[in-house]
């Protein structure tokens, strides 16, 4: 056997070993509110959605974790479920990514090992699985900067695709346009250096075709004949919570420390690889130099969105990792001796971050899923609940409210329409988290006098319990969304 082969094989390895780490982690993780309330607007598909509740964006992820919902049975499982789906986003994902590495030229070894440092990344091991919306629009993207990578220029026929393909992930969150403009900037200027400007300007227009061309589809799958205010919704609200979204969150800047700390020598790898790559951009071949600018543009434009939650990177580090091999190709061109010092540097990388991957199962989701399954079993199928985020994936939140910080803020300001709501249609359940807790006096009071605690975070309407059911139920509240950002 050679020593390329019996490196491949140890790669492989270790590769097998972090993917049943990531399956672990996507099963046992603690829920971030986002994607109990994401995961959730499923049930609203063709039932509510563009008719009597107006989604603030599109809601092509409600439709990408449909089959999720398909094969849970109850809440628990339904949840679970989403977890495996969204784990097997991630490996489509890599997938795609590992024939993107192809493409631009890397052996199989050098790929495998792009996969494993990305899989190194605390970040992207430990969020990239998450029930959002970025999920599917990562794979999205990923797949649309594979279908232009040819030998050459790609034809006008695969720039619609693309276009079509980041179009589906603007349709899972407005922040996917990240990808369609660096993708756009990428191709006008391989063509142009390749064909000329006239070139470059109809490969822009073939990739925009594409993109309004999902879009439409979009449209008239979910509006029927109120395609034109589908349209306008699925532009207008994104572009104003883009605009205003960030503007009551403080701090958020220290998401990005954390990131670039505690995976300091990953990023310097991915970027030492990618400003060797731009650095010779005139004699790069398109299918590597297309790569190359649409890592940079997302990269910079992720790392300069105004609410950088941690999530948010995983949308640009499976572009980054691919040109960790660049560095390593550098420095054994310049010393041959040194062509055994990768592997060992590698494999020394990806075996240290293996510690915090088996410290992280701690963070689980055991307390959060015993309180969605109680909460079931009180209120069954067709009952109701309110708590702001969404943590019941089969039963329907009255009012239909999400608690975030802007939302906390128009409610004190003017708290007169929900407790409109509230008093129209009181929930049969309401599950109490930091959420409620920041609710204005109004509410609580409303509760206070309304409803009864029949365990420790779980309240129903004093009407519905029973003459020798009225002792209190005192405890410790469950603590359900600890250290979700910062553990």
């Amino acid at each position: 056997m050679t020593d390329t082969a019996k490196l491949i094989g140890l790669a492989c390895v270790l590769f097998a070993a972090k993917i049943v780490m990531l399956a672990w982690l996507a099963i046992n993780t603690q829920f971030v509110m986002d994607e109990f309330w994401q995961f959730g607007q499923t049930k609203y598909l063709w039932n509510g959605f563009y008719d009597t509740i107006w989604p603030v964006k599109s809601v092509g992820y409600a439709i990408w974790y449909a089959p999720a919902h398909w094969i849970g049975w109850d809440a628990t499982s339904t949840v679970i479920s989403g977890r495996i789906w969204a784990f097997a986003t991630v490996l489509m994902t890599l997938c795609i990514v590992a024939a993107i590495g192809r493409r631009i030229g890397y052996s199989w070894l050098a790929v495998i090992a792009v996969l494993l440092l990305l899989l190194s990344v605390s970040t992207y091991m430990e969020r990239s699985f998450r029930l959002r919306s970025e999920t599917p629009a990562i794979l999205f993207a990923a797949l649309s900067l594979w279908v232009v990578l040819k030998d050459g220029l790609p034809s006008l026929r695969a720039v619609v695709a693309a276009g079509a393909l980041t179009g589906c992930a603007f349709l899972c969150t407005q922040k996917a346009v990240y990808f369609n403009g660096s993708l756009g900037v990428a191709l006008f200027v391989v063509f142009w250096k390749e064909a000329g400007v006239i070139a470059a300007l109809r490969a822009s227009a073939a990739l925009i075709v594409g993109w309004i061309g999902a879009i439409l589809v979009y449209c008239l799958l979910m509006g029927g004949a109120d395609v034109v205010a589908v349209l306008r919704q699925t532009f207008l609200g994104p572009a104003e919570l883009a605009a205003t979204g960030g503007s009551l969150y403080d701090g958020l800047e220290r998401f990005i420390y954390q990131t670039l700390l505690r995976n300091l020598p990953l990023y310097a790898i991915f970027a030492a690889g990618l400003v060797l790559t731009l650095a010779q951009a005139h004699t790069l071949p398109p299918a590597r130099l297309i790569a190359a600018i649409f890592t940079t543009i997302v990269t910079a434009l992720v790392f300069a969105h105004n609410q950088p939650w941690p999530y948010i990177f995983a949308m640009c580090l499976p572009f980054c990792a691919l040109w960790a091999p660049v560095l390593w190709d550098r420095l054994m061109t310049a010393n041959p001796a040194r062509q055994r010092l990768a592997p060992i540097v590698v494999g020394l990388l990806v075996a240290m971050t293996f510690p915090r991957n088996v410290d992280y199962l701690d963070h689980s989701n055991h307390v959060q899923l015993s309180v969605i399954q109680a909460a079931e079993e009180i209120i069954g199928w067709d009952g109701t609940y309110f708590d702001g985020i969404g943590m019941l994936p089969t039963s329907y939140d009255t009012p239909r409210r999400w608690l975030d910080a802007p939302a906390i803020a128009a409610i004190e300001a003017n708290p007169a329409p929900l407790m409109t709501a509230l008093r129209d249609t009181p929930p049969d359940l309401i599950i109490e988290s930091y959420r409620t807790d920041n609710m204005p006096a109004a509410f609580t009071e409303w509760i206070a006098e309304n409803y009864f605690a029949i365990a420790p975070g779980l309240l129903r309407p004093r009407g519905k319990l029973e003459a020798d059911d009225r002792t209190p139920k005192t405890g410790d509240r469950p603590s359900l969304f600890t250290q979700v950002y910062t553990r």
